[in-house]
């Protein structure tokens, strides 16, 4: 039997959260917890960061931008953890073969 449509999107909706999170703690960011409810979901992350100088505020916009972009990514992988059918699935199928 297909998985119903609100399944979907919850399956879809955590993943997108949970990439976040996840590379926001590899970055270092205070990361709390990923929360839902009947109209959305969100992942707590603390922002605020020592940056003493130019080189630290640089380094916190790259890392920031890589934990805006992961839930995006993590939207495309499959349940197994692969890249799935979405667009990023394509990209990696193009460049492997």
């Amino acid at each position: 039997m297909d998985e119903n449509p609100f399944e979907r999107e919850w399956k879809r909706a955590a993943r997108h959260e949970a990439g976040p999170w996840i590379v926001g703690r590899l970055m270092g960011f205070d990361v709390g917890f990923i929360k839902r409810d009947k109209s959305q979901a969100g992942a707590e992350l603390g922002l605020n960061r020592s940056t003493p100088d130019f080189a630290a505020v640089k380094a916190w916009c790259e890392q920031r931008v890589m934990v805006l972009f992961a839930g995006c990514l993590a939207e495309q992988l499959g349940d197994d953890g692969r890249p799935g059918n979405g667009k990023l699935g394509k990209w990696v199928q193009l460049g492997a073969g």
